[in-house]
């Protein structure tokens, strides 16, 4: 590998605070003595970062170069840093790294708000149309692929989540999730980078048609004002659909992922008939040493609250919840607002 890869891979773990300033100029010092080894070995040998947390920082800035027509100068170019990195690694007084640290602009984080409509390769490939909703970590709009003409869902971590480290992981495990489950229950990923700054974004399918809370309420409105009888075919409907939603967790199951917040929240419906389950930022990865109390409290299993281990039997316990939901139109656990599909916790 070259000292451009290296500086690409350390200064994006560097802007999605996978590691410290501290770590970044202590690694290229071990790199310069030793340079058979690569600079993500040695920050992982130096405990930087766990062996799950390597494979998405590869991801991401495999996928920042890829955006940039494979050019890994461009890449460079397009990236910021602070002031003070770059005259640490220049005073590093290495030709390699000075050469490549010339390629990176100074960014003034008091005045400069990077956005990803800053980024893109020869020419932007995302165009923000129009806010489509807001979630508790990332905010979508529906954006225009501008390299294959067409609508797509486009989620950017939000303003206000983007500097905290465990959101940042959260955001970005819940891209490489989403896209690795290739199933047609769960929503297709199509394209995944990182901003001007480094911070990730993600684009996927844009799903014409409301989540399965608006068609709950639409339906037990319809009943009680008796325009329709409970045991109609809109029931009947919406019971296979979620039946449909099984079928896609018993995949992911398989595949070693569990989702946490399965409620109707996250089951999209569109107007073609198909059933998409969205928002995988609560998943658990098989394998992982960490559990934390995830979830929707309205749809939450007694294990998620407690912080006890969670199998697949957790997220059944969430579909029995939503089928609650669905028949009765009351929640399961006494906690939350009517009409409200409740915030989840996290990261």
């Amino acid at each position: 590998m070259t000292a451009d890869e290296h500086l690409l891979f350390g200064l994006i773990a560097l802007q999605n605070d996978f590691i410290t300033k501290q770590q970044l100029i202590a690694a290229f010092g071990i790199w310069m003595s030793d340079r058979s080894r690569s600079l993500d070995e040695i920050l992982l040998s130096q405990d930087a970062f766990k062996q799950d947390s390597l494979f998405l920082l590869q991801k991401l800035a495999a996928h920042h170069v890829l955006l940039r027509g494979g050019d890994l100068d461009a890449s460079l170019q397009s990236l910021k840093t602070s002031a003070s990195v770059r005259e640490e690694l220049e005073q590093l007084a290495d030709s390699q790294i000075q050469h490549s640290i010339a390629k990176v602009k100074v960014m003034n984080y008091v005045t400069e708000v990077p956005s990803i409509r800053e980024t893109g390769s020869a020419k932007q490939r995302y165009e923000i149309c129009r806010p489509l909703d807001r979630g508790g970590l990332g905010v979508v709009s529906v954006a225009r692929d501008c390299e294959l003409n067409r609508e797509v869902a486009l989620k950017e971590i939000r303003g206000d989540c983007a500097d905290d480290l465990g959101f940042r992981t959260k955001f970005v495990q819940e891209a490489e999730v989403t896209g690795r489950l290739e199933h047609p229950g769960i929503v297709p990923v199509y394209g995944f980078g990182t901003g001007a700054d480094g911070r990730p974004y993600y684009a996927m399918r844009l799903i014409k048609g409301d989540n399965l809370a608006k068609h709950i309420q639409r339906f037990h409105e319809s009943v009680k004002s008796k325009k329709e009888a409970f045991d109609d075919s809109t029931l009947k409907r919406l019971v296979r659909r979620v039946f449909d939603v099984c079928q896609a967790i018993h995949y992911a199951h398989n595949r070693g992922y569990l989702h946490r917040d399965l409620k109707p929240g996250n089951i999209m419906l569109s107007r073609a008939g198909e059933v998409k389950v969205i928002d995988f930022g609560t998943a658990w990865i098989k394998g992982q040493d960490k559990q934390r109390v995830q979830g929707t409290p309205q749809y939450m299993a007694p294990e998620q609250a407690t912080e006890k281990i969670v199998n697949e039997k957790t997220d059944i316990y969430n579909l029995g919840a939503t089928m609650y939901r669905l028949f009765t139109g009351h929640y399961a656990n006494p906690s939350g607002i009517p009409g409200d599909d409740g915030a989840a916790l996290g990261p």
